[in-house]
């Protein structure tokens, strides 16, 4: 089995620099935030499967990925690793989007999928830092974006150009 996206995938979670996350502070997160509801909202029609809670949607686990879950130390770097594990809401994006990579590798057919993930990954790039709850998704001294009714308000919303955020 190849390993194409995964090891794509990992090899960028490790190439953030962790000591910088939570750090810095950009007004244009809250395009990325607002992004990754977007197309996880498109993600959810494109498939026609009932949407799930942005906190609890785990793409792979949706398009049929049955195997056991992601251990983020299994995968990255002891710093990325540390990171992730003690803060629970954020690292689980991170460990979605490494089991769509791993699923991807299995079914390239749904490689189109891991853009879903890619504001949310950038927003750790550029230093800042996130938290999806119940409620809302929280960019960290930047924005609070509520979540009620959220499939109705995202699916309909025009992208974001995100290629220079």
């Amino acid at each position: 089995m190849r390993k194409l996206y995964l090891n794509e995938v990992v090899s960028r979670i490790n190439q953030i620099k962790w000591n910088e996350v939570r750090t810095k502070e950009n007004e244009e997160n809250s395009k990325l935030g607002i992004e990754y509801l977007r197309r996880l909202a498109v993600f959810f029609r494109e498939e026609s499967v009932r949407p799930t809670h942005p906190m609890i949607a785990n793409i792979a686990k949706i398009l049929g990925d049955f195997e056991e879950g992601i251990k983020i130390s299994d995968f990255c770097s002891k710093e990325a690793s540390d990171f992730l594990t003690k803060e629970a809401y954020f690292g689980k994006v991170f460990e979605y989007y490494i089991q769509l990579a791993r699923y991807v590798d299995i079914n390239p057919t749904y490689s189109k999928y891991l853009s879903v993930y890619e504001p949310l990954i950038r927003i750790a790039e550029r230093g800042g830092f996130f938290v999806l709850k119940p409620h809302e998704l929280d960019i960290i001294n930047v924005s609070y974006i509520p979540l009620g009714n959220w499939y109705e308000r995202y699916v309909i919303k025009e992208p974001i150009d995100i290629s220079n955020l």
